[in-house]
């Protein structure tokens, strides 16, 4: 209980500064322990008055208690300290304070008191404060109702009266840790019953007792007392036997007596009632107890006479008895808003007591108004039958919609029964079905067709006439009818050639380091088969009609693969075609799965003579088309031969010198050949009727490798180790180069888009360039550059954003399929990626064989829509449908472009 050396000075300055002060009454009534509570105008801190509250002023008017006085043994003298008494006037000090003992006399103090005791300064209401000391533990655990009974309201002690719950509340003693309290009690957080959060010392054993000072003093506080029915207030103090138990009347059963019997705070609540009678002249009603201003009476209906009203009036059980009840639904009549019960309130019931007759009934044919709308059998009515309208009398129905009707209506001449008619004009009583077809403009036999079999072709009756079809725009040839291809309507009625292609969906690759060609389907990337071919593929084409094409540098051969099946060869004569099938359907062919022999592998030929890779005189196939007559060219890197082949035997139709090696080849709309050469740098352009013209080098030593040729005829070249890519203009002789982009990786393989609108309008084209680094191979550390697609628009010359395919796969060669998606052929990872060239998505990677190293156009996409873009349409003509028609000309109005470049064949056939 020991206070700071700090707080000494202050609380003895202050309390010479009081005493110096004090001139009022010397009057002492009433003792510091015997519940005097200080006046409510001294809680201000000031020195003319105490407080009793939870809130404390700053001045502080307690002594030290770590300078106690010596102990005096010596008895107390009466009225002196520590003598016993019963009321301030027993003592010299003229203060009787409680101690634990008891009440006992106290003294003056300036500073200090004897162990035990506090110097504090206390007053009675209108005097001045005096110090005085008090016990530190007299009114420790005695009943208490607010903090004054603890602490004498003296500013700055800490004790409170504390909560003890329903057991009431008692005085602590403030302490701040284990070493504060007497023996027996503990420092505890509790609550004030002025709701503070405080320490006080609590007895250990949780309750408290009185002590000789609190019986004295009579000491008591509220409590509570809770048993079955609820839980009341009561009260407990300090008696001569010491703490009384909670005394009170205790909760009990609520009766009806205007008392809270239960302590709930409210009265007469929840008193069940019971069964009672309410008697009248015509019989006894049933009632019921209840509680009425603390009185049970019963409460009920007093019965009556029974009216028409829908109650049970004299209480017999029967509602509004003896009263019309139609319905029978226990509502008498004159209460019932709804009669016959048919869902229609009375007032609106066109048969009131009618329940068949009603607004919304289904009308019938019953000679009634059943719905109620005024009308009777109208049309429509359940139990109708279908009757057609004869306005021009002549038996038959008009074509019309039939009235359903409950009987023929000769006002409007609905007079014939059925359900469908046969007059297509129910005016002219010449025309109806059957009737005899006249050459008049008339549709007399009403089968939709106008003076047929007797009406020229070309309308009227004319024996002669000249149909048209197309070239005008009223009447254009139609292209939507599933009898043309690759065209679209021209604004003048006619049609023009499109960018569309034939829907051939494979790619050829070509996979060098095991001497197959793989096919895969480009709609969901399944290689379809797997063909042994030659040594060393590298360069393939496709045909107009859609057959593979392989040239092979390890020893020249060039091969021909059919798409059908149909169209393979059973070479063996055992019934089947031997050939490679993806028999697991696993998407890729297994070894087991290719063919030693393949039947589908039409023809492979040597044109060039016996070869051994790229060196020597003859062999080494590095360049590979097919023109728009279906003819396969093949260039041969020893010899600088390129060949014209049979596309059905591979027979070689020409050979033309070249002045440099072919790397790689394009063909132009015009039948024109490019080809690329890598060891002269530069590109060399051939006339197939009369061999090379002309040769341009590259400018600025830059490396050539593969090329492609866009739809306005420019030439589209890689620049290889360059890391560029160049378009060479062959009527401006101009060239316009890209890159480099190191960065990427060197250039190789090229491809063209074809860029249309939904109609097929040609609007312009993408170049796509694959970048692989071959000096350093797939094994190469410099990351992305092996992995890269650049793309330039044709037509604004610009560069689009670049295409990345996901990894360094090593893309080789590029190529564009049916669906308009590229391709990379990845030599480093043996596989082929699809990519949306629009948003440079990669739609997948598909595997194929070991190290894939191919070029030029391997889906057959090039032919289709630059070298040999060609349609069809066809149109019927119809003669007269009875007699012979002799037909005598055909005239065809057309215009091709680029002198030759374009032309129309006319075949037809008379059925």
């Amino acid at each position: 209980m020991a206070r700071a050396r700090g707080d000494w000075r202050l609380v003895v300055g202050l309390a010479l500064a009081l005493v110096g002060a004090g001139c009022g009454s010397t009057d002492k009534t009433g003792s510091v322990g015997d519940g005097v509570t200080p006046p409510a105008d001294t809680a201000n801190g000031s020195d003319t008055g105490v407080v009793g509250d939870d809130t404390l002023s700053p001045q502080d008017t307690v002594a030290p208690l770590d300078t106690a006085e010596p102990v005096d043994t010596a008895p107390p003298v009466p009225g002196g300290f520590l003598a016993p008494c019963e009321r301030d006037a027993d003592c010299d000090s003229g203060w009787c304070v409680a101690s634990p003992g008891g009440l006992v006399c106290s003294k003056p103090c300036l500073e200090t008191c004897p162990g035990g005791w506090r110097c504090a300064g206390v007053s009675r209401s209108g005097h001045d404060v005096e110090f005085v000391c008090l016990s530190e533990t007299g009114s420790l655990c005695q009943p208490c109702r607010d903090n004054v009974e603890c602490n004498a309201g003296v500013p700055n002690i800490a004790d409170r009266c504390v909560s003890y719950g329903d057991a009431g509340s008692f005085c602590g003693v403030a302490c701040a840790g284990p070493g504060d309290c007497p023996t027996g009690y503990a420092c505890s957080d509790v609550t004030s019953v002025g709701g503070q959060a405080t320490k006080q010392c609590t007895p250990v054993s949780g309750a408290c007792e009185c002590n000789t000072a609190g019986i004295q003093l009579g000491r008591s506080t509220a409590c509570r007392f809770t048993n079955d029915f609820g839980t009341c207030d009561g009260a407990r103090g300090c008696g001569a036997a010491g703490l009384t138990e909670c005394s009170g009347s205790g909760a009990a059963a609520e009766v009806c007596n205007g008392v809270d019997d239960d302590c709930d705070g409210v009265i007469d609540e929840e008193i069940p009632g019971e069964a009672c009678t309410v008697a009248g002249d015509v019989g006894v009603c049933p009632g019921e107890t209840r509680c009425v201003e603390a009185h049970m009476m019963c409460i009920g209906r007093t019965p009556t006479t029974e009216e028409c009203n829908g109650r049970d009036d004299d209480c017999d059980g029967t509602v509004d008895n003896g009263f019309p009840d139609s319905d029978a639904d226990t509502q008498a009549d004159c209460v019932d808003d709804d009669d016959d019960d048919d869902g229609t309130p009375d007032s609106e019931d066109c048969a009131p007591l009618d329940p068949t007759a009603h607004p919304g009934a289904i009308e019938a044919c019953s000679g009634r108004d059943d719905d109620c709308d005024g009308k009777t059998d109208e049309e429509g009515a359940t139990g109708c039958a279908p009757w057609l309208r004869d306005a021009d009398g002549d038996g038959h129905g008009s074509t019309a919609a039939a009235r359903c009707l409950c009987g023929p209506d000769a006002v409007t001449r609905d007079v014939v029964a059925g359900a469908t008619g046969d007059d297509c004009d129910d005016l002219a009583p010449t025309v109806y079905s059957g009737a005899p077809e006249v050459c008049n403009g008339v549709d007399e036999d009403c089968d939709g067709e106008t003076d047929e079999g007797v009406l020229s072709p070309c309308g009227g009756c004319s024996p002669v006439c000249l149909m048209n079809a197309g070239g005008d725009p009223a009447d254009p040839l139609d292209v939507e009818g599933g009898s043309s291809q690759n065209l679209v309507p021209d604004p003048a009625g006619g049609v023009r050639l499109t960018s569309a292609m034939a829907s051939i969906p494979f790619i050829w690759i070509a996979n060098s380091a095991e001497g197959t060609v793989s096919r895969l389907d480009t709609t969901d990337g399944r290689e379809i088969a797997r063909y042994n071919v030659c040594s060393d593929p590298s360069r393939t084409a496709v045909d107009l009609n859609g057959d593979g094409i392989v040239g092979c540098r390890g020893d020249g051969k060039v091969a021909k693969i059919a798409i059908l099946e149909a169209d393979c060869i059973d070479r063996n004569g055992n019934g089947v075609i031997d050939t490679s099938r993806d028999d697991n359907g696993n998407g890729h062919i297994e070894a087991g799965e290719r063919v030693t022999g393949d039947e589908c592998v039409l023809w492979l030929v040597q044109p060039d003579g016996a070869g051994s890779g790229c060196s020597g005189s003859a062999g080494c196939a590095r360049a590979a088309g097919v023109d728009k007559d279906n003819h396969v060219w093949i260039g041969f890197w020893n010899s600088k031969q390129l060949r014209q082949l049979e596309s059905s035997t591979g027979a070689t139709l020409k050979s033309i010198q070249l002045s440099n090696r072919p790397y790689g080849l394009a063909i132009t709309g015009d039948g024109k050949i490019w080809y690329a050469s890598r060891s002269s740098y530069g590109i060399g352009r051939v006339d197939p009727e009369i061999g090379e013209t002309q040769f341009i080098a590259m400018p600025g030593s830059r490396s050539v490798y593969g090329l492609a040729v866009d739809h306005l005829g420019k030439v589209w070249v890689a620049t290889g180790e360059s890391a560029g890519l160049s378009r060479y203009d062959p009527v401006a002789g101009t060239w316009t180069h890209f890159g480099p982009w190191a960065s990427r990786g060197l250039t190789r393989g090229v491809a063209v888009k074809v860029v249309s609108d939904g109609d097929g309008n040609v609007l312009g084209a993408k170049v796509f360039v694959g970048h692989h680094n071959w000096s350093e191979m797939c094994g190469s550390t410099t990351v992305g550059q092996h992995r890269n697609v650049s793309v330039i628009d044709a037509v604004t010359l610009t560069e689009n954003p670049v295409i990345d395919i996901g990894a360094d796969r090593g893309p080789v060669g590029v190529a564009i399929d049916v669906d308009g998606n590229l391709w990379t052929v990845n030599q480093c990872t043996s596989s082929a990626t699809k990519v949306d060239p629009v948003t440079r998505t990669v739609l997948g990677t598909f595997s194929v064989g070991a190290n894939p190293y191919t070029y030029s156009d391997m889906t057959g996409y090039a032919l289709r829509n630059i070298t040999a873009p060609t349609g069809y349409i066809r149109e019927v003509f119809t003669g007269w449908d009875s007699g012979e028609t002799v037909w005598k000309s055909i005239f065809v109005d057309a215009t091709l472009p680029g002198n030759g470049i374009t032309y129309v064949r006319l075949r037809y056939r008379v059925a």
